[in-house]
């Protein structure tokens, strides 16, 4: 009998092996049983063959489908990876030979998992800790038996802790204020328990001394299904001590929800008549469902009944309805909370009766809780507090985060003091196990779509995952998979498609079997497999593994498929593939998951950090974190740069409390709280959200009443304003300018305003109810519906249509307003309210829309069409030619079914936005420091702030759309759709009154044009021009064919250029030569990957087919050829002028975005927005908060500004100068080269490669780091990704090294040749026909791009580039543009023995105050010295002595720079 822990090293040991191939990009990898039982051998010499007979029979090793006799083995890891790599797009009734390719490369990873050690005996623990605390003995036997009274039960450190500190907090009767506990750690390390222990142990002793019902704990989640898991888990929890507290006189625990789901006993009747309600909350331990029997429900029982056994559950342990008795525990949500604090049905839940406060809060997920939503939170908990009178001690568990307890103090309102942090320590953490982080690209050749590589993908994960039914590798694998995207439009799309896939049909919810699986294809058990086994293995599609793995793979097995979001009501517990979103994606813990799979780039680390969690919950799993990328955009670059989807770097937490726009919508909702304490009984947000159920109530008398106190009495007003500075722990300047300053303030608008729809009953152009609220919020002009919603005032109600097609019925849902826009952009078809079958589908289009294929067009929409008459007259602009033009802002949008059954869902549509920035003289102007580089490049910047009365008018608003209709047939259409009123043309959009800055910066046409005739600046401009240029082209139906087309040309022409040794200019006048264009011709078939049809055959794919299309038409080349010739020519033409000006608009613009990263690192990319505006040689750069009322983020610039001019502009500066990446490109490539000469640091090399065990490797990367460190090399966390991820990967030798190098020397060299940047692709593609193996160009070149890396302007214009929802057109950046303007006004000196004086001399001119000082990279030592000299030499200026200082040090390639200023000559 071997042991558990003997067979996980043996799967280590093999995966390790395998690992070394993998990491290269060969999926081939495998063993014979002897080669297995020889490596197993090393692990346990005695067991070895036991071992491979056990790893084999748990599917953990499988053998090999193959055509040879013997058999061969690989790990399950391996045998996945493979699968992946050959994934194919294949339906019934289709030639296998006919099937698309689905991935053209992938990148993979396998690392160790590390665990808090658990080391703490828990019977010692509990022994020492009831000492330390003074416990009795009840609550020492409680907490034996929460960890279930195991004498082996251990425990970690931090939850030991954690443990003491909450106990001693709860048993500090004598402290009145509130105080907090964050513990944070990784997923499955036990932050759960180490709440857990503490607060049932203390609830018992309060049971024991107060049985009485009321809540004791509050645990408020922010998702529903998060508080679904912990529920469940807490049930099982509290029910180990049901017997216990009966011998002690006691009832037994009692927990219960309060959220959308749980029970309302008033309105279930109808629901009973069916027999009884199910409860989904937990299910018995049969498996069997609960459900609420109608007998029981008449007779006043709150038992549940499961359905298959019988077994019941009473009120003693659960409270089941929201007017049950009050439960000990109550899980609750922020929205439940926000909505029924001032609820007099409920609100007794949350503490609000007297001498029942709540000592305990936990909030999970704390690190969720950023940004807007989080501060809306942190107001919530404010309001309860002063609406409960409670002081109680929160504790939040959350994943790592740098700033916890700053953070948490801010967040529930406590002292810093007063909350202490507990997480574990690094000498507490152990390896143990894997994970697998495997990178997919889709194939663009193939011209599928991206979603069929994310179907397949998940077709086939959850086939190598364990069969739930077996479970055969005894939890070392999972059973589930989570699919993520970031668009709800999206996840029901894919969900649609995984279902048909699987052989679903969709129906109303309701999921039947309509076909066999595609799966089935791949089966041992179809039909034609036995006479097309041969070619399925040799294209990879014989998934016999899974059959091995316990998938029976016939025509049933089809995957259990669901969907979770905002709009589904939970997680199907039976389901084995999850369709989610955010929703899904903190906290839920099922420990069968086993796979997550991402689709598409994510849009924040912190997100994909937190997905990546879901899988691997519980010890000893090993998770699989997939994700699939196209080759475009975001996906491209996240592809190329995969090292930061394996260890991102995630921001600090930022929560703008100080916004005021948030302050008046909180202000609001606790004003709507103040009155309910005066009416009494009542529900305030439900009635004011249904007022004519209402209308003649004694409630809306009493509210009318305290309202209108509000207006007439001064003494009321004041009473209401000390309330908010209490409820909102704001000061009372705030109060007031929350009460009084425009807009949307309290008593000159929101009083005004409720009061208005009490007296009139919600009237609106005289008619009645006409002003009720269609959407969430009860008003929505001055609050949104949920925490978690955009903050753009009104939200859009967005109406759809629903039911037959003859009698359609009107379905209204919300958005936000700038996301509710662009989701139903005329032309766009939108699957997010697609819930009921796979058929729904909605647009907003004209009446009577009607497009034919291949057109291209324009088309009048007229506003009322689009929204009812639900828009109002925003404002009138003046245009440039002196007319006015009219923007309206609507509150509805009136979508359509899309009936055209020769349409696809693929139609896409994006807005044309405009901006209109108004501002007041009362902005504060700085000028630019006089000595600066940036003296006149920038003229001045002015601060724009709501504190200062000074706010930015800012008007967003669109003219229309442009569309492209794709049709079935394959053709598509352009439309142009434009926004009119009554004919004329109009705008449609908000007003968002936002804290900003302006930048003006001034350039003069000569200037401009010198810089851009520097060599390095048009070496780095040329390929991006030529590029543009060349995919402008009428030629192309559009950029994308462009683009692919212009890849092919450019890798022939430098495939000739190199072969020939000719110069571009040579190779393009003779590009249509027999010889040249033959090479032409073959450059897609071998750059791309072609179709394998069988072992001795293969085809060009779809997109192939369509380039070597175009390119075979000779006539084609001869036209683009003049497009071409720029990249040898003289670039002086206005065009590239005109082109010009606007990348040094992005350019700038992108930089100044950088600056907001840099000097406030926890603003995120969505709180700022960066517009430009081109005015003759003026340049205004508008930095905007993109939240209205004033986030703070401009005043902390500011303030970072007044400070200090000089160093924030010279942060400025720093976002042009060489980025990290460029660094890294070259220290690496260094690193390489001294290899070749330097002996100690290649034997360095050569012991961490050797290396295998943990602290070996750790002893020999710390010697290494240390030799690395001697060369003068910064090694930062781009630096070791690349290094570890390239150089020093699995399996690498110093014969890789030696490759490497040739490949990048070879790279510079036909740079230097060809004065234009060579990209990855290319010189991957030229170095790959230069290889050993020139037969497969494709697999060789898809190595070759694993190995090296991005650079050029991929990477050093990356940290420039940022997002803004209201530009259309994709932007360029070049930072050399920039660079070359201000670096050369700065000095330099070289280092000498006269550096001091040299220096010394340049500060002390009249118009220089700053200086650059150079020196070799091997001077690293003495850098310390130099700078100590700096700072002890004085300066006489004007009769006056000033210190130097040092303002940055930056390695430059091979030389440091050390820039040093006096300040006192430049400010």
């Amino acid at each position: 009998m071997v042991d558990e822990q003997t067979i996980q090293k043996c799967l280590d040991a093999l995966e390790e092996q395998e690992y070394k191939l993998l990491a290269w990009g060969d999926t081939e990898v495998q063993h014979t049983e002897t080669e297995l039982i020889n490596l197993f051998n090393t692990v346990d010499s005695k067991s070895a063959v036991s071992l491979f007979q056990a790893l084999r029979k748990r599917a953990l090793i499988l053998p090999i489908p193959s055509a040879i006799s013997q058999t061969t083995y690989r790990s399950r890891m391996a045998e996945t990876v493979n699968l992946s790599k050959k994934l194919r797009q294949w339906f019934h009734n289709k030639n296998i030979q006919n099937s698309k390719t689905l991935v053209s490369d992938f990148r993979f990873v396998r690392r160790p998992r590390f665990y808090p050690r658990r080391e703490f005996q828990a019977t010692t623990v509990i022994d020492d800790i009831g000492q330390n605390f003074q416990l009795n003995d009840i609550q020492k036997d409680a907490l034996s038996l929460i960890i279930g009274g195991d004498e082996r039960f251990k425990l970690s450190g931090f939850q030991v802790r954690a443990t003491e500190r909450i106990l001693k907090a709860l048993n500090n009767t004598t402290n009145s204020k509130s105080s907090g506990t964050i513990v944070c750690s990784g997923t499955g390390s036990g932050k759960t328990l180490s709440f857990y222990l503490p607060a049932i142990s203390h609830l018992v002793q309060s049971l024991i001394s107060d049985s009485s019902s009321k809540v004791r704990i509050l645990a408020i989640y922010p998702r529903k299904e998060l508080l679904r898991d912990q529920f469940k888990e807490t049930f099982q929890q509290v029910r180990k001590l049901d017997d216990f507290l009966q011998r002690h006189g006691s009832r037994k625990i009692r927990i219960g929800t309060l959220f959308g789901d749980t029970f309302n006993a008033d309105y279930l009747e109808d629901e009973m008549r069916k027999g009884g309600v199910p409860y989904d909350l937990l299910s018995c331990e049969c498996g069997g469902q609960f459900v609420w029997r109608n007998e029981r429900y008449v007779r006043q029982e709150e038992i549940l009944d499961c359905k298959r056994c019988g077994k019941s559950i009473d009120s003693s342990k659960l409270s089941i309805t929201r007017q049950s008795t009050p439960p000990d525990i109550l899980f609750t949500t922020t929205e439940m909370l926000n909505q029924h604090l001032g609820n007099s049905n409920y609100n007794h839940l949350f503490g609000a009766r007297f001498d029942q406060s709540i000592p305990l809060v936990l909030l999970d997920e704390v690190h969720t809780y950023e940004g807007s939503t989080g501060a809306q939170t942190a107001y919530l908990l404010r309001r309860w507090m002063q609406k409960t009178n409670t002081r109680p001690h929160f504790v939040g568990l959350s994943a790592t985060l740098s700033n916890a307890s700053k953070f948490f103090a801010n967040f529930v309102g406590v002292h810093e003091s007063l909350v202490e942090k507990i997480e574990p320590l690094a000498s507490e953490m152990i390896e143990e196990g894997a994970e697998y982080m495997l990178a997919l690209r889709g194939d663009p050749v193939s011209q599928t779509a991206l979603l069929s590589t994310s179907i397949q993908t998940v077709m086939l994960l959850r086939r190598m995952l364990d069969n739930e039914s077996n479970n055969v590798s005894h939890g070392t694998y999972g059973t589930k998979s989570f699919v993520f995207t970031d668009d709800l439009d999206v996840n029901n799309r894919l969900f649609e498609m995984i279902a048909d896939a699987e052989g679903w049909d969709h129906k109303f919810g309701n999921l039947s079997p309509s076909k066999p699986p595609l799966a089935f294809l791949r089966s041992s058990s179809h039909p034609e497999f036995a006479q097309q086994k041969h070619t399925l293995q040799q294209l990879g599609q014989d998934w016999s593994s899974a059959e091995y793995i316990g998938h029976s793979m016939d025509e049933h097995d089809r995957a259990v498929v669901s969907r979770t979001s905002s709009q589904d009501t939970g997680v199907d517990a039976n389901a084995n593939v999850i369709i989610a979103t955010a929703s899904l994606e903190v906290g839920f813990n099922d420990s069968s998951v086993g796979a997550v799979i991402q689709h598409k780039a994510p849009r924040g680390m912190a997100s994909y950090v937190q997905r990546k969690g879901r899988a691997g919950r519980s010890r000893g799993m090993r998770p699989w974190m997939v994700t699939v990328l196209s080759d475009y955009g975001r996906d491209r670059i996240a592809f190329q740069r995969y090292e930061s989807l394996i260890d991102p770097e995630i921001k600090p937490s930022k929560l703008p409390i100080e916004n005021s726009h948030i302050q008046k919508m909180q202000a609001c909702q606790a004003t709507l709280d103040w009155l309910s304490s005066k009416i009494g009984k009542g529900n305030i947000w439900w009635s004011l959200k249904n007022p004519q159920e209402r209308q003649n109530n004694q409630f809306f008398i009493k509210l009318r009443n305290e309202v209108q106190k509000l207006i007439e009495s001064d003494s009321t007003v004041e009473e209401l304003k000390r309330y908010l500075s209490w409820a909102l722990k704001i000061s009372q300047d705030t109060v007031e300018r929350i009460c009084w300053q425009e807009p949307r303030s309290l008593m000159m608008d929101f009083i005004p305003s409720l009061h208005q729809k009490l007296s009139t009953n919600w009237a609106l152009d005289c008619e009645e109810w006409k002003s009720v609220s269609k959407q969430g919020s009860p008003l929505p002009e001055f609050f949104p519906p949920t925490l978690f919603s955009e903050l753009v005032l009104p939200t859009l109600g967005i109406r759809t249509l629903r039911g037959p097609k003859d009698n359609r019925v009107e379905e209204w849902e919300s958005l936000g307003f700038f996301q509710g826009l662009k989701e139903y952009a005329p032309g766009r078809i939108s699957k997010r309210y697609a819930l009921n079958h796979k058929y729904e589908s909605d647009w907003l289009v004209p009446c009577n829309f009607e497009i034919s294929p291949d057109a291209e067009t324009a088309i009048d929409f007229e506003i009322v069409e689009a929204f009812g008459g639900s828009f109002f007259h925003l404002k009138s602009l003046l245009a440039k030619n002196g007319t006015t033009f009219e923007v309206y802002k609507p509150s509805e949008v009136l979508t359509s079914r899309v009936e055209n059954s020769l349409i696809t869902e693929t139609s896409n549509a994006f807005l044309r936005w405009y901006s209109d920035f108004s501002t007041s003289e009362n902005g504060t102007t700085h000028q630019t420091p006089k000595s600066s580089e940036w003296n006149g490049i920038l003229s001045d910047i002015t601060f724009f702030k709501h504190d200062q009365t000074s706010q930015i008018e800012l008007t967003r608003y669109t003219k229309g759309s442009n569309s492209v209709i794709n049709f079935k047939s394959g053709a598509s259409s352009k439309v142009k759709f434009s926004w009119t009123e009554n004919g004329s043309a109009v705008g449609i959009g908000t007003i968002l009154y936002v804290d900003g800055i302006k930048w003006r910066f001034n350039f003069s046409r000569e200037q401009l044009f010198n810089s851009l005739q520097e060599k390095d600046v048009v070496d780095s401009l040329r390929l991006t021009y030529t590029e543009w240029n060349f995919k402008q082209s009428p030629l192309f139906k559009n950029e994308f064919i462009g683009a692919w087309v212009f890849e092919c040309i450019l890798s022939a022409i430098l495939r000739i250029a190199k072969e020939n040794n000719q110069p571009v200019k040579t190779v393009l006048s003779n590009i249509d030569s027999d010889e040249n264009y033959e090479i032409v011709l073959q450059t897609p078939v071998e750059l791309f990957q072609l179709k394998q049809i069988d072992e001795n055959a293969a085809e060009e794919q779809v997109l192939q087919k369509e380039i070597l299309k175009f390119l075979s038409n000779i006539e084609n080349l001869a036209k683009l050829k003049p497009l071409l010739q720029t990249l040898y020519c003289e670039l002086t033409d206005n065009s590239f002028y005109s082109w010009a000006f606007d990348i040094l608009s992005s350019t700038l613009s992108g930089g100044i975005s950088n600056l907001v990263n840099t000097l406030l690192p926890d603003v995120a990319e969505g709180d700022v927005n960066v517009d430009s505006i081109w005015s003759d040689d003026e340049l205004v750069v508008w930095l905007t908060e993109n939240e209205a009322g004033g986030v703070g983020i401009i005043d902390r610039l500011e303030e970072i500004f007044i400070t200090d001019p000089l160093s924030f502009l010279n942060h400025l500066s720093h976002c042009f100068e060489m980025c990290e990446y460029e660094q890294v490109n070259y220290d690496i490539h260094q690193i390489l080269r001294q290899l070749n000469s330097d002996d100690e640091l290649k034997t360095k090399f050569k012991k961490f490669r050797e290396a295998t065990d943990f602290h070996t490797r750790l002893t020999t990367l710390e010697a290494l780091r240390a030799a690395i460190a001697q060369l003068g090399i910064t090694q930062t966390h781009s630096f070791n990704s690349i290094l570890h991820t390239r150089i020093l990967k699995a399996g690498s030798t110093e014969k890789n090294d030696d490759v490497t190098l040739k490949w990048l020397d070879e790279w510079d060299k036909l740079e230097k040749r060809m004065a234009f940047e060579v990209p990855l692709v290319s010189i991957a593609y030229i170095l790959a026909r230069d290889s050993d193996d020139p037969i497969d160009i494709n697999n060789n070149k898809n190595k070759i791009i694993g190995q090296l890396w991005p650079r050029g302007r991929i990477v050093r214009n990356s940290s420039l580039q940022f997002y803004n929802r209201f530009a259309a057109d994709k932007q360029l950046f070049e930072r050399k543009i920039v660079y070359q303007m201000i670096s050369s006004k700065t000095k330099h000196v070289e280092y000498s023995k006269s550096w001091l004086e040299e220096i010394t001399s340049i500060l002390s001119s009249s118009n220089q105050g700053k200086a650059e000082l150079r020196l070799p990279t091997s001077m690293v030592a003495e850098i310390n010295q130099i700078l100590c000299q700096i700072n002890l030499k004085t300066i006489d200026y004007h009769g006056l002595l000033f210190h130097m200082r040092v303002s940055k040090i930056k390695r430059q390639e091979d030389f440091f720079s050390l820039f040093i200023e006096m300040a006192e000559t430049i400010q």
